[in-house]
């Protein structure tokens, strides 16, 4: 067990900068090795001769199915036992299954390789999320939190931009490793560095947790009743995040093929411009949403970082009504720059929530739960949804974004109306928690 302290123990500068640079690195890994399949969609089901619903469920069931099963209970650990050793052996676990990928003779082995990476990468979020939350005050939690959103968002952007100058320079030179080649290849070389990366966060200094005392006193109702108590409001806040992933990952799954098909791009050259567009418009949208959550808190707006949620959402209607209406590459480039934007500005406070609404012990499980519902209805859903739209209106192109575009709206619609109905509920269970957390400061 690692050991309580309810004095305030924050890690020295040579210690944070350790943990941060780590915690980022196993953040890029993770979403690279996550995302990477969405750029290989063509190839891959060209060789193993899928349908868009197998590619759907590549993608986003097969990845969730254990992710978020198996997350409530490595919540409850992370809880309870070292997180750094827990979060080494995720990294280990889904670097072994992204190269298992690329040794797939069929769907079947290609499915269960994506269901160990989603049960490794369910050890990421609630550990890197609780440790660096245990690395800043209070006041700053949210900046600290925007490092392992850094690491996501490049992450994000990696899997577009080396995936598909990978995949170019090996189908270009024929390269091969023991046989295999091809976009098999791309997986066997993104997941290796991981395995170096897990010893990086073994190495890790595990912080002593704060504000015990609160969730010691709250320990022997345990998580359910807590939730029960305040039902109305957590309520709205994962069905908030899990409309937000819903048609986040939607875009993500599709967007590649459609530039793909629709203007007859090749893989590299949508890969470095999609690549480019999710890494700068996910560190912008998450840096501009995380200041305005620490500077509207500080202000004393009520639930401000469910508002900048709120906010976001609104911004991405707009470019997803036009998006269809696209007729020249540019304007879907477009289009897309502000979705990318406005996602990650809007997604940014999903961990920041969980850490102001749970009590120090309780945000392991309070984090994969919230994973546990944005990945069976948002992270699985949204990429399926727009693959069986696809299927059901015909293998067209054009109907790539048309099925993206219905299966969206109502989701971006859903969030502004979860914050409104929880306006005056958010503050009354944080500020019992942040007083805590901020008593021996």
């Amino acid at each position: 067990m690692v050991p309580t302290n309810t004095g305030v123990v924050y890690p020295g500068p040579a210690q944070r900068n350790y943990i941060i640079g780590t915690i980022f690195l196993a953040g890029l890994f993770g979403f690279l090795d996550r995302q990477i399949i969405s750029l290989l969609v063509v190839p891959i089901r060209a060789d193993l001769n899928l349908s868009n619903t197998q590619v759907s469920l590549l993608y986003g069931f097969a990845f969730v199915f254990l992710f978020a099963t198996a997350g409530l209970f490595i919540g409850r650990l992370i809880d309870r036992h070292n997180r750094r050793t827990i979060l080494a052996i995720g990294v280990a676990v889904w670097s072994l299954a992204t190269i298992a990928c690329g040794l797939a003779p069929d769907f079947t082995w290609l499915f269960l390789a994506r269901v160990v990476v989603g049960t490794g990468e369910a050890c990421l979020a609630p550990a890197a999320c609780s440790i660096l939350a245990d690395c800043f005050r209070p006041a700053y939690r949210s900046r600290a939190l925007f490092v392992y959103m850094l690491g996501a968002f490049v992450g994000l952007g990696a899997s577009m931009i080396v995936g598909g100058i990978v995949f170019e320079m090996v189908e270009r030179e024929g390269w091969t490793i023991a046989g295999i080649g091809s976009w098999r290849l791309v997986f066997v070389l993104i997941g290796a560095p991981g395995l170096l990366i897990a010893v990086l966060v073994r190495l890790m200094p595990e912080p002593t947790r704060k504000g015990v005392a609160l969730t010691e006193s709250l320990e022997p109702e345990r998580i359910v009743p807590y939730l029960k108590r305040h039902w109305r409001l957590f309520l709205a806040v994962y069905v908030a995040q899990a409309a937000m992933a819903f048609w986040s990952y939607g875009i993500h799954a599709w967007m590649p093929t459609y530039f793909i098909r629709r203007f007859d791009l090749s893989i590299a050259a949508v890969g470095t411009q999609m690549g480019f567009m999710l890494a700068i418009g996910g560190i912008l949208g998450a840096f501009v949403g995380v200041q305005l959550c620490d500077r509207w808190t500080l202000r004393g707006t009520p639930a401000a970082k469910f508002r900048v949620a709120a906010i976001g959402s609104m911004i991405a209607i707009p470019p997803m009504l036009l998006l269809p209406f696209a007729e020249a590459p540019w304007q879907a480039w477009t289009c897309l720059a502000v979705l990318v934007t406005a996602g990650p500005f809007s997604s940014s406070t999903g961990t920041i929530m969980m850490q102001d609404l749970f009590p120090n012990r309780m945000r392991g499980q309070g984090t994969t739960l919230m994973l546990f519902i944005i990945s069976l209805l948002g992270t699985s859903a949204g990429p399926l949804t727009v693959g069986l739209l696809i299927d059901r209106m015909g293998d067209e192109p054009a109907h790539i974004v048309t099925a993206m575009m219905l299966a969206s709206l109502p989701a971006l619609i859903l969030v502004p109306v979860m914050w409104l109905s929880s306006i005056r509920r958010y503050d009354a269970v944080r500020l019992p928690i942040f007083e805590a957390d901020t008593a021996a400061d």
